[in-house]
């Protein structure tokens, strides 16, 4: 290969390479212009790393990467959501005031009731046995 071969073959493999940047760099534009046109509210810096990472494991849009980030997310909150749902209803009430005997009292709550609740509920006795 001479020198003017050379040359031309510099050109060529160049032009190959800015070509390339330039595809590259049009496709990161398409992705970033459809990231916020679905995504208007999300800061590209507010991203989760592991979103970036998927995107790059998987060789995939990071659009889609985030879109299946948010979809998890929902899935896990709405499993979150039914779970609590469940457990209420198994539930005994509060911890913090096993003694809360709502409005109206039960003769045999206030028989059940310690002095310590005595007290605490006094005005709500006297109204329930006034009422009887």
């Amino acid at each position: 290969m001479n020198e003017k071969e050379k040359t031309v073959q510099q050109y060529v493999d160049e032009i190959n390479r800015l070509s390339a940047l330039l595809a590259e760099r049009e496709r990161a534009d398409a992705e970033d212009s459809m990231f916020r046109e679905l995504f208007p509210d999300v800061d590209r810096e507010s991203i989760p790393d592991c979103v970036t990472a998927e995107a790059n494991e998987k060789k995939m849009p990071l659009v889609a990467a985030y879109a299946l980030y948010e979809r998890r997310r929902t899935i896990a909150a709405e499993v979150a959501e039914i779970r609590n749902q469940s457990n209420s209803g198994k539930s005994s009430g509060p911890l913090g005031r096993s003694d809360n005997f709502g409005e109206a009292l039960s003769i045999e709550q206030i028989r059940a009731m310690t002095p310590t609740q005595v007290r605490r509920h006094y005005k709500q006795i006297l109204k329930t046995l006034s009422n009887q």
